[in-house]
């Protein structure tokens, strides 16, 4: 048998890789298993791996990760399958593959493939209550979307954090997430300019400061402005598109849309016009004059009210 993990949610591709290998181990013991890094791995040590007859148990697993990084393997995924021993498992973990690509197709053809893509919106927040029940804490749906907001849609990020909170103090509450997490540099970001559109230029500010006091630099902050700028534009133009279908066609995160679309909703299309210019604008001074970076910045940031 071959089984594939793939998918770009970590943390539920490797907790479902986890478990398997576990429940294996556990009815086959530790030592019928072999792990290989597809970088280190040629066809004929994988071959080998895979038709060799297991000692001492009736089956052996071999867990190969990133096989389709290395081109010589992809390419020979129907001779791996063939020269797999029928006494033998062959785990495939991938942590990202081109979805438009023959190594992906091929794979589906040849083994059992089970994908993890990235939980959002009603998904995720069912999940984050669950799993702060898993850890013994409690959370309410409300908050889950502030822990959202504040440190975005990445399972592995948020678990940790969920630990964090519940070993803290078992049922969160706003003002333990406040406390105890920090924006990530995107929903920062997004928190920053959605205070701008709402007037709140104090806050604004204030996340600018804070992103600055924990060491990002002002162009680093200016390029995510862009970027935000740039979905914001995709979003717009869509218009009542719903937003799982711009986030397929636009190859932005569902999460990142629905941000927007509210955005969307109360800047008109000449304001738009007006903050990619200055946008433009501000980028190019502050690449060709001697523009305090800090003042460029917090000055397009000021515009946006």
């Amino acid at each position: 048998m071959i089984l594939a993990f793939i998918g770009d949610n970590g943390h539920a591709r490797e907790q479902a890789a986890t478990e398997f290998v576990s429940g294996f181990i556990g009815v086959h013991g530790a030592m019928a298993v072999d792990k290989f890094a597809a970088e280190e791995l040629d066809f004929a040590s994988l071959s080998d791996a895979i038709s060799t007859i297991p000692f001492l148990s009736p089956r052996r697993l071999v867990i190969v990760r990133d096989l389709g990084t290395n081109k010589s393997l992809a390419e020979q995924l129907d001779k791996i399958a063939e020269a797999a021993a029928d006494t033998t498992d062959l785990v495939i973990i991938e942590s990202h593959v081109d979805g438009r690509g023959k190594y992906l197709t091929n794979l589906k053809k040849l083994a059992e493939v089970r994908e993890f893509a990235h939980l959002d919106g009603d998904d995720l927040l069912n999940w984050i209550v669950e799993q702060t029940k898993q850890l013994g804490g409690t959370i309410t749906r409300g908050l889950a979307q502030k822990l959202v907001d504040r440190v975005g849609t990445n399972q592995q990020l948020i678990a940790n954090e969920l630990a964090k909170l519940v070993l803290y103090q078992p049922e969160i509450t706003a003002e333990t997430i406040t406390e105890l997490t920090a924006y990530t540099p995107q929903s920062s970001i997004f928190a920053m300019l959605d205070a701008a559109f709402s007037g709140n230029m104090s806050t604004a500010l204030t996340l600018y400061k804070e992103q600055r006091t924990q060491g990002m630099e002002p162009q680093a902050i200016m390029g995510m402005i862009t970027w935000q700028l740039h979905a914001l534009t995709l979003v717009k133009a869509a218009g009542s598109m719903q937003a799982n279908e711009i986030a397929s066609r636009a190859k932005l995160s569902p999460f990142v849309v629905r941000k927007n679309q509210t955005t969307a909703r109360r800047i008109s299309d000449q304001k738009l016009i007006q903050l990619l210019e200055k946008a433009i604008e501000t980028d190019k001074n502050i690449k060709t004059t001697n523009i305090n970076t800090d003042d460029a910045v917090q000055s397009l940031i000021l515009s946006f009210a």
